[in-house]
């Protein structure tokens, strides 16, 4: 039998859990309560975790009857990431001392591939569609050929954020937390708010419901048109009906029968009944799990490590670090992909705009002048250039040139206007290897 430690200190709660073979023998944590009105930060979060963290691994050992843990404990898994910097290098500190102290393997743990594993574990799902609903993320996942596929998620900012951020707003106090308090005063709610709703594909985007309600939702509760609790009852029942819709389109997209939702906002009551209802309509059946395993923990990363064990998998201490986004080879594969997409192709552009330019000037006898070629160069370069939002050196060069030769009074004034391309964000937990 294998039995891994496990430490999660991702974000505000510091967990330790330890695993044998499948059973959850203790799962202990602390959570870190920020002041009323504000969120929690890393460097006051760091100091929770660091004077809680041993306490917690001794409870951990103590309700496990682990009485000899250099023999009876296997491996330390901890989270590697992605989460905050500073809390994060206080698991991984613990795990690194606790490792060279039992002379034992150490095992860095990707923490969403936590919480869908220990999912997994406790719902018995055997191949579901994922909604991985929690403070940092939302994504529709789906597991094939050894990875997990992201088939959908925010464009923006992610469901528990959203919540907790409204939920300070209409002044709801931290402990346990915000998005609980949140759901527990929008069951008082009775009048439905209409509210934007931005699903676009299996992508929604949230950044739009939480300005409408910070400014206009909190205006209508000082004019008397609605309650809080109308505005947190409309927000939970908007936001939800978004998560049931793609979810929904990923089940027919892989032909699934199975739905798991992870992640702390998977413990919210209304999703997991309207995430129900859809999944009875469609013939298939819902997983989820209560707060005990959905809100972040130590066995879901015991749970991971445990895999890890059983692959023989052997990580040198110098691997064993942490990164607050971490990468994965296909989110690598990815990225390159894209950073030669939008680096070296506009670089390209700008190499044979410049060559076709100079190529003109060469061929002066089908101009008048030599000015007339260079102007109508830079006219040319700047009408594609306008057109596509490239062409910023190739134009300089040859403004530079004009200078050069004497010839920019000649030149008529060009509006040059840059197009700023916003890029979308590449975030390495695209797709998550399952290690």
């Amino acid at each position: 039998m294998v039995c891994i430690l496990g430490i999660e200190s991702s974000a505000n709660k510091v967990g330790v859990g330890i695993v044998r073979d499948g059973e959850v023998l203790s799962n202990p944590r602390a959570t870190y309560h920020a002041p009323l009105g504000q969120g929690f930060r890393p460097p006051e979060t760091a100091a929770h975790h660091r004077q809680n963290v041993v306490r917690i691994v001794i409870d951990a050992l103590q309700q496990a009857n682990i009485k000899n843990p250099q023999n009876e404990i296997d491996g330390i898994a901890y989270t590697k990431g992605p989460g905050m910097g500073a809390p994060l290098q206080v698991g991984a500190i613990v795990a690194r001392t606790l490792s060279q102290l039992w002379s034992i393997p150490l095992y860095p743990v990707n923490h969403c591939i936590g919480h869908i594993e220990m999912g997994r574990l406790i719902t018995k799902a055997e191949n579901p569609v994922v909604l991985y609903v929690s403070g940092g993320n939302t994504q529709v996942i789906s597991y094939s050929n050894q990875r997990y596929r992201i088939f959908g998620e925010t464009l923006d900012i992610a469901v528990g954020n959203c919540l907790d951020r409204f939920a300070r707003l209409v002044d709801l106090p931290n402990d346990p937390f915000p998005a609980y308090n949140l759901e527990q005063l929008a069951l008082k709610g009775k009048k439905l708010i209409a509210l934007p709703y931005t699903v676009k594909g299996m992508d929604l985007s949230l950044s739009g419901i939480l300005s409408y309600v910070e400014h206009k939702g909190l205006q209508m509760i000082r004019t008397g048109e609605c309650t809080a609790a109308d505005l947190c009852f409309s927000l939970q029942e908007t936001i939800f009906a978004m998560l049931v819709e793609i979810t929904e389109r990923a089940m027919a997209h892989c032909n699934s029968s199975e739905v798991l939702i992870v992640g702390g906002v998977g413990s919210n009551k209304r999703l997991q009944a309207m995430m129900s209802i859809m999944a009875e309509q469609r013939g298939a059946k819902l997983f989820a799990t209560d707060e005990r395993f959905c809100i972040d923990n130590g066995a879901m990363i015991a749970q991971v490590g445990w895999h890890m064990a059983n692959a023989k998998m052997i990580i040198d201490l110098e691997e064993c670090s942490t990164t607050q986004l971490q990468s994965c080879a296909k989110a690598a594969e990815r990225y390159y992909f894209w950073m030669f997409v939008l680096l070296i192709v506009p670089a390209i552009i700008n190499c044979f705009s410049l060559a076709i330019s100079f190529i003109t000037i060469v061929h002066v006898r089908r101009l008048k002048s030599v000015t007339e070629a260079i102007t109508s160069s830079i006219h040319w370069l700047a009408r594609t250039a306008d057109r596509v939002g490239l062409g910023i050196s190739a134009h300089n060069a040859l403004m530079e040139y004009a200078k050069k030769k004497n010839l920019i009074k000649l030149i008529p004034n060009i509006e040059y206007r840059n197009n700023n391309l916003n890029f979308r964000k590449l975030r390495n937990t695209d797709e998550q290897l399952l290690i």
